[in-house]
Parts: C-alpha cells; sequence; structure tokens
C-alpha cells in the first residue's frame, strides 16, 4: 500500500514534503494530503507545513546506523556551533546521541577539555583530539543508540562534578520539556544534569513535537538550547520566557523537501 511506503520513506528520511511524495508516487498533491490525514488519524505521522514528519514513538528502538543518515548536515552544523561554545580546561559530559557526535568530531584539535561520555562512537571521536582527555561511563551496551546504560552508568556519573553537559532528547515541547522513552537513557540524563553547572541542549526541530512516554527534565532546567531556524517565532518567544538562551542555526533543506515545521503542533 502507498501509505505503508510513505511510513518506510519517513523512517529514512524522517521528514517529506508533499510534493516530494506525489512525485515519487506519480499521484496528485490532494492524493497524498489524504494520505498524510489517515496517517495522522492512526497516529503514526504529525502533519507539517506542506509536508509530513515520522512520530519520534515509531523511531525509537531505530538502529544507530540508520539515524547516522538523518538530517547529516543540520547535525553537522549543530555540532559545529555547541562545539564552539566550549572553553579550555573544561569537564564536560557528553550525552549519546548522533548530534552529540557531532559535536564531538567539531571539537578544535587544540582545545584543552575533559570529557566524560556514555557514548563509544562519542568516546572514539574524542579520542583523536589531542587535547582531550577521555573518560568512559560503565554501563551495559545499548546497540540502538552505541552507548551504554544502566545503573553503572548513573553510580559513575553521579561521582563526577562537570561544568558542562551536552545533551540530547528524543522529543522536545514547549509545555511538557524533554522526554524519552527508555527508562535507562532517562535515569543517565537526569544524573548528567544534576552533575554540571551549565545543560546545552542540542537537537534539531523535529525533535520539537509531542512528549515521549517519560520526562526527562522540564525545559527550564537547559540554560542553552541549540537547534536550528525552522523554529517558528512563537516557539522561540515561549522557549525564551523560561529563560533559555536560544541559538538558531540556518537550516537548507534540499529543494524538494518543506522547509518548516508547522507550530501548532507544540
Amino acid at each position: 500500500m502507498r501509505q505503508d511506503e510513505i511510513i518506510h520513506m519517513l523512517l529514512r528520511e524522517t521528514q517529506l514534503s508533499v510534493r516530494t511524495l506525489a512525485d515519487r508516487f506519480n499521484v496528485s498533491p490532494m492524493t497524498i494530503y489524504r494520505d498524510l490525514q489517515s496517517l495522522e488519524e492512526r497516529n503514526l505521522i504529525i502533519r507539517t507545513t506542506g509536508g509530513a514528519i515520522i512520530r519520534p514513538n515509531l523511531q525509537y528502538g531505530r538502529k544507530w546506523a540508520e539515524r547516522l543518515k538523518e538530517e547529516p548536515e543540520v547535525k553537522r552544523l549543530l555540532g559545529s556551533q555547541v562545539a564552539s561554545l566550549l572553553e579550555p580546561k573544561q569537564v564536560v559530559i557528553l550525552d549519546a546521541g548522533t548530534t552529540v557526535l557531532e559535536v564531538a568530531r567539531h571539537i578544535p584539535n587544540d582545545l584543552p577539555l575533559t570529557a566524560i561520555t556514555n557514548s563509544l562512537p562519542t568516546a572514539a571521536a574524542l579520542g583523536e583530539k589531542a587535547m582531550v582527555q577521555v573518560l568512559v561511563t560503565a554501563g551495559e551496551y545499548q546497540p540502538d543508540t552505541a552507548s551504554l546504560l544502566g545503573h553503572f552508568t548513573t553510580a559513575f556519573l553521579d561521582q563526577i562534578n562537570a561544568d558542562v553537559v551536552i545533551l540530547s532528547t528524543a522529543v522536545v515541547n514547549v509545555d511538557h520539556g524533554l522526554s524519552n522513552f527508555s527508562v535507562d537513557s532517562v535515569a543517565a540524563k537526569r544524573t548528567m544534569i544534576s552533575r554540571v553547572r551549565k545543560v546545552i541542549l542540542v537537537t534539531d526541530f523535529t525533535k520539537f513535537q509531542e512528549s515521549a512516554l517519560i520526562t526527562v527534565a522540564p525545559l527550564e532546567s537547559i540554560d542553552i538550547l541549540v537547534s536550528d531556524d525552522r523554529m517558528p517565532t512563537e516557539v522561540q518567544k515561549k522557549i525564551r520566557k523560561f529563560g533559555v538562551e536560544l541559538i538558531l542555526v540556518p537550516y537548507n533543506p534540499p529543494l524538494n523537501q518543506s522547509s518548516q515545521t508547522s507550530s501548532n503542533l507544540l
């Protein structure tokens, strides 16, 4: 069925425009609009301005390699921006996540840091930086996030005194805060937040949706939020009311995709 294929495409690409889907299936945009309405009624997608994004619960548990392919250029821009915020000799905790991995890759080679992470790919990227001392948490390996989680992870983190954490999340909602689907992941993130003086959340705007299963933290627990400029002005105002410093990087979508997510979903 066409609707099943639309879901498969969104799982691969996260966000697609009506025009792209109409061209792909050689049907009218109105036919695609009806498909998207049906999929939204089944709680499989969220419609956006001119397109749709996959619901975050369908992304949970997907393989790490698949998530690495989602919006790679946006993640590189976000990673570069966050890396530029780090200062010499800081102690930095880096959460697990594909965008946080880009932060590690963009840390300057001459920047002295102590970095703690529960992400094995991030640890490998940090290990290539000559001036970064790398500590890896204990824990049980989770293949879907390529990270270490569980009791030993939180026990390790609970001993750390750090300057800043670079945090990822499955979902951000301006009313309900950060949320995730995994109990162990939520426990690790909460512990990271409790052990630092500054919290930097980095996430592209596709993560601004409804709530996931478990709340991680309210939005006011974030000091700096780095995202992309698809964020509508109304959402930006709400975030700043929480006292969060908002940094937006330019989003340059492929020509065949919609470039803005509707704010009425938040």
